[in-house]
Parts: structure tokens; sequence; C-alpha cells
């Protein structure tokens, strides 16, 4: 059989995506250089946290920490103009970690250098399996995340001797006066081939938003997520097809999304 280009693995497939538009953007350009139609329908919105001063004064203390761990993208980008103020240049005895490839992409691409981050198994109980971060006693860690994320890590970590701060780089909250009617037309009459979700806060908000106009239609859509944790999520909600790709970098969104437009 011969293997269809590339640049035509996602002919004309229309591709819903629910990240924010900030974070959406790069990802619908990689689906349209694709092929593909993506179609940006934000049901997360990033703020700043709900007191800035916490993320302001952890920054400009950096030095005081040992080992400094992101837990997401957003949480780099919402950190990194305060961390460029104050440290032009990072203190030299700090260490970072990130729980995945897409933060380990944003911390690098800041040049920032990322010390330890999970191969494989992405997430925070990757990151605790590392060797480097079972001996962490008396080590002063400070965590970089969004309000309401995980809170696995600090209560592992500190179990394990090292004295932690959390420290809330953004918030998330769910759009107002998102304009439904044309997504539903779309899906409707053109349809729409798959969803992209990448967390699942923005999966929540997909099925609160959409679920109560039409839940058949949202979960015989195939659904591409990015961790074991959504996969499980998206099987309770119900959803009838879903696949995950191996990391949420736009690559490997893409990656996922050209595989199953071949096989399909």
């Amino acid at each position: 059989m011969t293997k269809k280009p590339a640049s035509i693995s996602l002919q004309n497939r229309r591709i819903l995506i629910t990240r924010p538009f900030a974070q959406a953007q790069a990802l619908g350009d990689a689906i349209s250089q694709a092929g593909g139609i993506p179609l940006c329908f934000p049901t997360l919105i990033i703020l700043e946290p709900s007191d800035p001063n916490v993320l302001l004064q952890a920054t400009q203390n950096l030095a005081q920490y040992d080992l400094a761990i992101f837990i997401s993208p957003t949480a780099v980008r919402q950190s990194l103009a305060i961390l460029k103020k104050y440290w032009p240049i990072l203190p030299s005895h700090l260490k970072f970690a990130a729980v995945g490839l897409g933060t380990t992409r944003a911390l690098t691409n800041a040049g920032i250098e990322v010390s330890w981050y999970p191969k494989k198994d992405f997430g925070s109980k990757g990151l605790l399996a590392l060797p480097a971060l079972q001996q962490v006693a008396g080590l002063h860690i400070a965590i970089f995340q969004g309000e309401g994320g995980s809170n696995v890590l600090a209560p592992c970590l500190r179990e394990r001797g090292a004295k932690v701060d959390t420290v809330f780089a953004y918030r998330r909250t769910a759009p107002t006066g998102l304009a439904l009617t044309p997504l539903l037309d779309t899906w409707q009459t053109l349809g729409i081939d798959a969803i992209v979700s990448t967390s699942i806060e923005s999966l929540k908000n997909l099925w609160e938003i959409m679920g109560k106009f039409n839940q058949t239609l949202l979960l015989n859509t195939p659904l591409f997520v990015i961790s074991q944790a959504m996969f499980n999520y998206a099987k309770s909600l119900g959803f009838q097809t879903i696949l995950q790709a191996d990391s949420a970098i736009d690559q490997a969104i893409v990656s996922a999304l050209s595989k199953w437009s071949f096989k399909d």
C-alpha cells in the first residue's frame, strides 16, 4: 500500500481544538500544514493567579530554592516575564525539572536547561519516579503550577524530606459568551472529524458547554487526549473513540492525528 504523503495526511479533516487561543494557534498552523482544517473553540481562559504577589515573591527570591519544578507549558509562559526580569542570569546552583516534553520544550526554548524530566510516563508520577528525585531531604523546592492543578508532587516530596513551596502562576476559568451556534451548525452539516483536548479542565468545560445541547454528537466524535488520566476521564463521560498522543507537543498531536486519519 502506498503511504499517503505527510503534507496531505489530514486532508480536509476538520479538527476541533479546545486550547486557549494563544496556545491553539501553533497547533492550528501545524494541522493546516498537514492539510487539515483547524477549528478553534477555546474552552479555557488563562488568567493571572488570584494572588500575583506569591508568584512575584517566589521569583524574586528564586535563589533560595535548590530546584524549580514546572507543571505545564502555561506555568512556564506565565512565569517567564517575571523570571527574566529579575534573573537575566539564573542562580548557578538552581536546577529545573519538568513533568513532560511540552513543558521541557517551553523551558528549553526560553534558554533554561532542564535537568530532569520523565522520558515516558509523563506527568507528576513519572517525574517522582526519576532516580534524581528519590533523595531530596533538605532541599528547598518550588513547584510552579496553576490553581486547582495536580496535588501529587508537593505531598510526596515533603514526605521525602524536602521543603516545598507551591507557587501558583496562573488560574483557569471557563469562557463566557462563546459562539456555540456556528460550531453546532458546522458539526451538524459538515461534520467535525476529531477533537483535540489537552487538559481535563478543557474537556470538562467542553462537556458542560456542548453536552447540554447534543451529547450524542459530542460523544460520537473521535477524541484525542494527552494523558492516561484524560483517557480515563473521557471514558467515564462516554466518548466512543478515544486516542492518546505521546505528549502535548504539537508535533506529537499532529502525528497521532495523521496516523488515525491514514488508517481511517
